[in-house]
């Protein structure tokens, strides 16, 4: 449960992982629409047309190895995941975020920085899900508890992470059936320069929009 309630930094960790670099001639808004198109859909084409150093297999790569970095930190952690239910995550959470409503609204230049107003609409999936899994957590505790499971320690808590892990699943996949989408709000977006001069969207920007657009500030410790 620690895991998901650190998500704020966690998902700023992750956003590292795209290094997506930036573009000589900027259009801050289109270059805001193919950096979130990629991050949210998965589409490459739009962003690898704008980029001098990534290709659109390369780009996808990076997408896919991002979609894994999620699963693995904030939702699996260091357990044992075979490889069926480690893809059916992976594929649900790009479901997921395939879902997201977001809108590139308007750019304006503030000095070296261009700001974009991006509209997003907030589901929440995961509000939804971290209740699910504490009663799911407890539940597992009560059985342990009872001596519903046999063995040595190591072999108790490997069938509690098992049982964890797949009713884990299926509490996301309800929770995504059921999400509800809340207001539009807007986020500000900004566009500066690396340090090799080429313009790419801030990454702690885009990992609040990520935040916000999941709701994952609203998580309580």
């Amino acid at each position: 449960m620690q895991r998901l309630k650190r998500i704020s930094s966690i998902l700023l960790l992750t956003v590292l992982i795209l290094s997506l670099g930036g573009c000589s001639k900027v259009d801050a808004e289109e270059l805001a629409q193919a950096t979130l198109d990629l991050r949210l859909q998965g589409e490459a084409d739009s962003l690898a047309k704008m980029l001098e150093n990534k290709s659109k297999s390369e780009l996808r790569n990076e997408y896919s190895n991002w979609i894994y970095a999620i699963c693995e930190v904030y939702i699996t952690g260091d357990m044992e995941v075979d490889d069926e239910l480690q893809n059916n995550y992976e594929s649900l959470m790009k479901q997921i975020l395939s879902c997201m409503r977001y809108s590139v609204k308007s750019s304006e230049k503030d000095g070296n920085e261009y700001k974009v107003t991006v509209q997003i609409t907030p589901v929440d999936l995961f509000e939804r899900y971290v209740e699910d899994l504490q009663v799911l957590s407890a539940d597992l505790q009560a059985q342990a508890d009872a001596g519903e499971y046999e063995g040595t320690d190591d072999e108790i808590t490997g069938q509690m992470q098992a049982e964890y892990l797949y009713m884990g699943y299926e509490a996301l996949l309800n929770c995504f059936t059921d999400m509800e989408y809340g207001d539009p709000e807007n986020i500000v977006l900004t566009i500066d320069k690396a340090e090799d001069g080429e313009y790419c969207v801030n990454e702690d920007s885009i990992s609040e929009l990520v935040i916000k657009i999941l709701r994952l500030d609203k998580i309580q410790d």
